[in-house]
């Protein structure tokens, strides 16, 4: 393809021989061409190499690589699938995920005729592993919005809701290798500092996100102390006022994480290197310690550990609950011209989706 004006996805994948089809099967189904497929390959010690092999054969905009390098995770496979991306704009999609038809032929029409877009998010419908609640992934912002909506924990964007200019992901610091969870937030919040020219696209969706919980996630279960890693980078960026919020964020979120800590000495650690970057002051670093120590001590004794819970309230106000706009998927799909422009083969199997 000499043409750049295609968008290049970007997708990780790890012994997921079925659902990765799917999703390569849903941007098969592209109603506009304009598109290549990239797939890493992290390691699968399943058939999932030979699924991906049998699609590539078919398809040449389909193309398939094996992480050549450690470490291993999502992080170094989407750096790996960015240097060999040929598009103008990225997706980093998931392997589980799928996009509707029209997916390409919306954001091509903003991303090419304008031009002039280094960032873009659109609307995404989200299922909770195979359960009939559906809610729309993203909230409708500006780069200041989505930072405070990031440093104070509350709904903002994913990694695969985000559309980038090659230029612009190559200027951040890239896919953070180190990191087994929380890697999108200091890589979007790198790219706004940037002041990159930002555009929200779509507010119909243009995907379907399933949160799988099939043992075959690249990346690992959150904790708390990844997730301080992973904002290690950010803080010096913020505003004044920001940095206050933030502080104010990671105080409460700290109470709140502290109780499921496994031992004391991976909590001391953690206080400590929030305590030595001014995140955290003395008081709280002496509270939490002593809280969690009580909390230890009491935890099997069934009159006392409701008590010694709520006594954690007595320092901090919990962060409050994200919000979440459920949604009729079926309804929310039917209602949309480009919908109803698909044929009937295409629209029972996008539907069977949202019902199975």
């Amino acid at each position: 393809m000499e043409n750049k004006d295609f968008i290049s996805i970007i997708i990780p994948v790890y012994n997921r021989p079925a659902l990765v089809a799917e999703c390569i099967d849903s941007i098969l189904a592209q109603t506009n061409p304009n598109w290549e497929c990239i797939v890493v390959d992290d390691g699968s010690t399943d058939n999932t190499w030979e699924v991906l092999e049998r699609y590539a054969a078919k398809e040449e905009r389909i193309r398939i690589f094996q992480r050549d390098r450690e470490p291993k995770g999502a992080p170094t496979c989407r750096n790996i699938g960015a240097d060999k991306a040929n598009g103008n704009y990225f997706i980093f999609f998931d392997s589980d995920d799928l996009l509707f038809p029209w997916f390409i032929d919306i954001i091509s029409k903003e991303l090419f005729i304008k031009g002039d877009i280094e960032l873009a998010a659109y609307q995404q419908i989200c299922q909770q592993n195979k359960t009939n609640k559906f809610w729309y992934r993203c909230v409708e912002n500006e780069p200041e919005g989505y930072i405070y909506n990031y440093i104070s924990f509350k709904r903002a964007l994913s990694t695969s809701s985000l559309i980038w200019h090659k230029n612009t992901f190559f200027k951040t610091d890239k896919w953070d290798e180190t990191l087994k969870s929380w890697q999108d937030p200091p890589l979007i919040l790198n790219a706004f500092f940037l002041n990159v020219n930002f555009k929200w696209l779509s507010s119909f969706p243009l995907a379907l996100i399933r949160m799988m919980q099939d043992g075959s996630q690249i990346t690992d279960q959150a904790k708390f102390s990844q997730f301080i890693s992973s904002f290690n980078t950010i803080y010096q960026y913020l505003s004044t006022e920001n940095k206050l919020v933030f502080k104010q964020s990671i105080r409460k979120l700290l109470w709140g994480y502290s109780i499921y800590y496994d031992n004391y000495s991976e909590l001391n650690k953690s206080v400590r290197y929030l305590f030595n970057n001014g995140l955290l002051n003395s008081s709280d670093k002496r509270n939490v310690l002593g809280y969690y120590k009580l909390y230890r001590l009491t935890k099997h004794i069934i009159l006392l550990r409701s008590i010694v819970y709520k006594l954690q309230f007595i320092f901090y106000k919990k962060l409050p609950a994200k919000e979440f706009v459920y949604i009729n998927a079926l309804e929310v799909l039917q209602g949309n011209a480009n919908f109803r422009t698909l044929s009937t083969i295409e629209q029972n199997k996008l539907l069977n989706f949202i019902k199975n």
